[in-house]
C-alpha cells in the first residue's frame, strides 16, 4: 500500500517537472544562429547573428543542389498533372460521343414504340386526353 502511494507521488512529481519543462520551452523560443551573450554570461536568445555562410561557395552550392530539387519535383508534379488532364479530356471526349449516341438510340426506340416514323418531320403525336 505504502509503495503504491510513493510510486504516485513519484509519478505525480514526474508529470509536473515536464509540464514546467514543455510551458519553459514554448515561451522561451530558441533561435537558431543566436549566439551573442547577454550582462549575465548566457546567450540572448532574442538576437540573431549570421554566421556569414551566404558568401560561403559550399554553402551556396548545396543551397543551390536543394533549391533545385525542389523545383525539380514540382515540375515533375505538374508533367503528372498534365498526363492526367489529357487523360480526362480524352476520356470526356468520349463520354460526350457515347452520350449523343445513346440519344439518338433512345429517341429511335421511343419513336418506334409509339409508332412514328423516326425520319418524319411531323409533330410527335399529343398525350391522350380523358384519362384522368
Amino acid at each position: 500500500m505504502i509503495l503504491t502511494k510513493l510510486f504516485v507521488i513519484l509519478l505525480t512529481i514526474l508529470l509536473i517537472l515536464e509540464m514546467i519543462k514543455y510551458f519553459k520551452n514554448k515561451y522561451n523560443k530558441v533561435i537558431e544562429g543566436a549566439a551573442t551573450m547577454g550582462g549575465t554570461g548566457a546567450p540572448d536568445n532574442t538576437v540573431y547573428t549570421d554566421p556569414g555562410t551566404n558568401k560561403d561557395p559550399g554553402y551556396l552550392s548545396s543551397v543551390n543542389e536543394s533549391n533545385i530539387k525542389y523545383l525539380k519535383n514540382q515540375v515533375d508534379g505538374l508533367v503528372g498533372l498534365k498526363q492526367q488532364l489529357a487523360d480526362l479530356s480524352t476520356k470526356v471526349d468520349q463520354n460526350t460521343t457515347n452520350i449523343g449516341k445513346l440519344s439518338s438510340q433512345m429517341s429511335a426506340t421511343g419513336n418506334t414504340a409509339v409508332g412514328r416514323d423516326p425520319n418524319s418531320t411531323d409533330p410527335p403525336p399529343q398525350a391522350a386526353s380523358g384519362l384522368n
